[in-house]
């Protein structure tokens, strides 16, 4: 009775996890530029084996700028990222065929922190400021905000 108790119980437990083991996963990597709370979501995600829930093998990758991001994805390593706007549209403007899909926060990644003589975003006209990496999204966000066009 014993032997049939437990080969009843191993088909059970076969049964419950076939599904699992015969669904092909769709592998992805998927890329994200840097570590803020912005990826908290992403991070939770694969945390929560909820990409696994929906038939997805996904491997989160570090590259730190989102230019290397873009030449990530150029190259066919990465189907999918996350990762600021500017890189897209500029390499889209180069030729590129991305598409850009959304928002996944609705406040600002990026903050100015100055002397207390710097009052407004105005101030900051012809200083230096500090960014991450050129050509990334705090850089291009200076670019538009602090440096002259004189």
């Amino acid at each position: 009775m014993k032997k049939v108790v437990f080969l009843a119980g191993v088909f059970l437990w076969f049964a419950s996890h076939q599904n699992a083991w015969s669904q092909t996963r769709t592998k992805l990597n998927v890329v994200y530029p840097a570590v803020t709370g912005v990826m908290t979501a992403l991070w939770v995600a694969a945390e929560s084996n909820a990409f696994q829930k929906h038939g997805l093998d996904v491997s989160l990758l570090y590259i730190p700028s989102a230019p290397q991001v873009v030449r990530v994805m150029l190259a066919g390593e990465s189907q999918i990222t996350v990762t600021g706007g500017a890189a897209v549209v500029s390499a889209n403007l180069g030729g590129a065929d991305f598409v850009f899909i959304g928002g996944i926060v609705n406040v600002p990644a990026f903050y100015v922190m100055a002397a207390p003589e710097v009052k407004s975003i105005e101030d900051l006209k012809g200083m230096t400021v500090g960014v991450t990496r050129f050509g990334s999204s705090s850089d291009l966000r200076c670019a538009m905000c602090c440096r002259s066009t004189a």
